[in-house]
């Protein structure tokens, strides 16, 4: 399995640098599903009801979940909730003890489209993305989106 993101998910993540924050921001991960590859189509901006903090982000779940069914009835079901994407203050990020959990919990608690989960944090200079199925990591990667040309795609492959 792939994951491709489209220029404006990769525009998303450059604008989102940590540095020009003060506090944790985050959203949901949207993208279409395909049977060898899911396609980032966009990293949701953090909304009104989401809790910011120095060092943590609190998503609210019900705002999310407007977000992710307004883009399935214009997609007419293409576009499906794929991830989680967040900031943390620090060059190369990694996740933490809390970010491992989201996914467990999120597979626990969710009805997903698909069994593969993706995960983002950006950093100052590189962003991780990590790559689930089933509640278990697959792959995980550094990236510089900060460098990547608009022609290049980044991928994550899986066996």
């Amino acid at each position: 399995m792939y994951v491709i993101f489209d220029q404006g998910a990769i525009n998303t993540i450059r604008d989102m640098n940590p540095s020009k924050f003060a506090r944790e921001k985050g959203g949901i991960i949207l993208g279409e599903i395909f049977s060898e590859y899911l396609l980032v189509k966009e990293l949701a901006k953090p909304s009104i009801f989401d809790k910011s903090f120095r060092l943590a982000f609190i998503r609210n779940r019900y705002a999310a979940q407007i977000k992710i069914i307004e883009r399935w009835l214009k997609t007419r079901g293409k576009v499906n909730y794929l991830g989680e994407w967040h900031l943390h203050f620090e060059n190369d990020p990694s996740p933490s003890i809390v970010d491992r959990e989201l996914v467990m919990e999120t597979y626990a608690k969710s009805k997903l489209a698909t069994n593969f989960f993706i995960m983002v944090i950006i950093g100052y200079q590189t962003t991780y993305v990590a790559l689930w199925h089933s509640g278990s990591l697959v792959e995980e990667y550094s990236c510089d989106f900060q460098k990547t040309p608009y022609s290049i795609i980044t991928t994550i492959h899986s066996a």
